[in-house]
């Protein structure tokens, strides 16, 4: 599968995990997605995960955003400006 595995579909296999095994709920997160599981191949966020990041920023740092989604600050600033570019681009256009 490529890109980001949707943060729902992880949360249910977790609990499967959790119910089936005698391990934490943080182990078996650790084991099905853990940090840095792209190898530092680029990943493509998709426009909704971009959308809760913005959302998000309000109470967030970029650094916690990055560790949230399992990508650099780095990564999480450019996708933010640039959708917020976008959306300003829209907004205009539709003025």
């Amino acid at each position: 599968m490529t890109g980001l595995i949707i943060r729902e579909e992880v949360c249910w296999l977790a609990l499967a995990v959790c119910i089936l095994t005698e391990i934490t709920p943080e182990e078996s997160f650790q084991r099905i997605a853990p940090v840095g599981m792209t190898g530092g191949k680029n990943i493509r966020l998709t426009e909704d995960v971009i959308r809760e990041m913005v959302r998000l920023k309000k109470s967030m740092s970029y650094e916690a955003l990055g560790k949230y989604y399992g990508v650099s600050a780095n990564t999480a600033y450019r996708n933010i400006k640039k959708y917020n570019e976008r959306v300003k681009v829209d907004d205009r256009g539709k003025a």
